[in-house]
């Protein structure tokens, strides 16, 4: 959940958000890694969840990324 993710430390925190965007980055077959968008993104998304804490982690990302 939201809450979930913004309970855990900074390092997991950019973990996970390091994965997701692989993930989605690979979905749309966009292979360049573009760090100002991935930190405008997880800015967005640890907001939104900051709203809605018991929203799943992966809602949030689809809902506000880019």
């Amino acid at each position: 959940t939201c809450k979930q993710f913004l309970s855990s430390d900074a390092q997991r925190r950019e973990m996970i958000a390091s994965w997701i965007s692989g993930y989605f980055r690979a979905s749309r077959s966009q292979p360049v890694f573009d760090f100002q968008r991935f930190a405008n993104n997880k800015r967005t998304v640890e907001n939104y969840c900051k709203k809605r804490g018991s929203e799943t982690l992966m809602s949030a990302v689809q809902k506000n990324v880019r």
